[in-house]
């Protein structure tokens, strides 16, 4: 019961950060994506691929993202 609630959420935090308007909904959006799919990982048993969906995904990928966000809005301003 569980595996399918994630997959549910996860498809609906997919959809969300593929087409919202705000590119830090969006970021933010991705960002839970990647968790739930880390926790859908640690569902099946896959201890280490979750982990390294955490890390790497959840965690560089969306700080990646907020940085160039952050810098695009700030060279607009200026």
């Amino acid at each position: 019961m569980w595996d399918i609630a994630l997959i549910f959420l996860t498809i609906l935090t997919a959809l969300f950060a593929v087409e919202s308007k705000d590119l830090v909904k969006s970021i933010i959006a991705f960002s839970i994506m990647c968790i739930l799919v880390a926790m859908i990982y640690y569902v099946m048993g896959a201890f280490y691929a979750s982990v390294f969906q955490l890390l790497v995904y959840a965690g560089a990928v969306s700080v990646l993202l907020a940085v160039t966000v952050h810098i695009i809005r700030r060279r607009r301003v200026t």
